[in-house]
């Protein structure tokens, strides 16, 4: 299991943490550096809830769920509820879902061992 002290996104970099995870991934690794630590280990996981295909603003969802956020490299995460987009693909990963808490030590401890 995971032994990164986690953390919130600190008020003063929430903006920049915003920007850096603006750009749609089909994969878990988001490129660019972290804003709070620069190092270049953004992390990014859906969950899917429930299935409602939707159409908001142009962008295709397949419906409710969560997204977690996080630097791999300092601890640094956010959690909340977001629509899943239709180009998120997460083939690699086998989560147990159970096992899921607002900090992602589970899903980041699955992804380092596949990196």
């Amino acid at each position: 299991m995971s032994k990164k002290n986690w953390k919130g996104v600190p008020i003063e970099k929430i903006r920049d943490w915003q920007i850096s995870f603006a750009a749609e991934s089909m994969d878990f690794l988001v490129p660019g550096p972290c804003p709070v630590c620069g190092q270049s280990s953004l992390r990014r996981y859906y969950h899917l809830g429930h299935f409602e295909a939707r159409e908001i603003r142009g962008v295709r969802y397949q419906g409710k769920g969560s997204v977690w956020e996080w630097c791999s490299s300092c601890g640094t995460y956010s959690h909340s509820q977001a629509y899943v987009p239709e180009t998120w693909k997460d083939l690699r990963l086998d989560v147990d879902h159970s096992k899921l808490t607002p900090v992602p030590d589970v899903i980041d401890d699955l992804i380092s061992s596949l990196t």
